[in-house]
């Protein structure tokens, strides 16, 4: 097959790779959405390009039509783009009830709130990716084996390559190491898709 008629999969690819990098890039929740939506546009054109047969018509039957396209995929396609609507709608009335909560609608900036609501002014926090560099599957796991190394020792590992505190984050956040004795440390993983997890450790049983 010549390069032309491999142009809808070039564009599936193209498409799909542009998407990916918007969700993955940006933490606007505006802008992830539409990195969504350009995937999805790009799953619609794979799956109606792999229905179309060169030479074939709409599956009717009548005289001197010996070949047909697939409608399959076309009606698959037609109803996944009324739920992609459904569901775009969705995650924007959302957006719009978080910047209400929040007054952004940065990811970011969203996560540095809550921390700094929830938690006390003397709760040390810090970010453990600068140190590893982001291991994707293994982030979590990782991530977990520090802070029980540093329940352990008793050393509050710090944010690395971080120069400046970003005025949206609280007082909790920390840049240097800092040795004092942990009762408790708490590790999130927020990875793509909801795959989410809150792990909390001691060094000694609550009363």
């Amino acid at each position: 097959m010549e390069f032309p008629g491999l142009i809808n999969y070039w564009i599936v690819v193209v498409l799909m790779m542009t998407g990916f990098y918007i969700v993955i890039a940006h933490n606007n929740l505006v802008k992830k959405i539409v990195g969504l939506n350009i995937f999805q546009v790009s799953m619609f054109t794979f799956y109606i390009t792999m229905g179309k047969v060169k030479g074939g018509t709409a599956p009717i039957l009548a005289e001197g039509i010996a070949q047909y396209s697939n409608p399959l995929p076309h009606v698959l396609i037609l109803t996944a783009i009324v739920v992609g609507v459904a569901t775009t709608a969705l995650g924007l009335a959302l957006v719009v009830r978080i910047r209400d909560a929040y007054g952004t609608v940065e990811d970011d900036e969203i996560e540095a709130q809550v921390v700094a609501d929830l938690f006390p002014a003397h709760t040390r926090a810090s970010s453990t990716k600068g140190w590893t560099g982001h291991a994707l599957g293994a982030a979590g796991i990782l991530e977990a084996a520090i802070t029980l190394l540093a329940l352990e020792s008793g050393t509050l590992p710090g944010t690395l390559n971080s120069r400046a505190i970003d005025p949206a984050c609280g007082a909790q956040l920390r840049l240097e190491n800092e040795e004092r004795a942990i009762d408790f440390a708490l590790s999130n993983s927020f990875g793509f898709g909801g795959s989410n997890c809150v792990l909390l450790f001691g060094s000694r049983w609550p009363h």
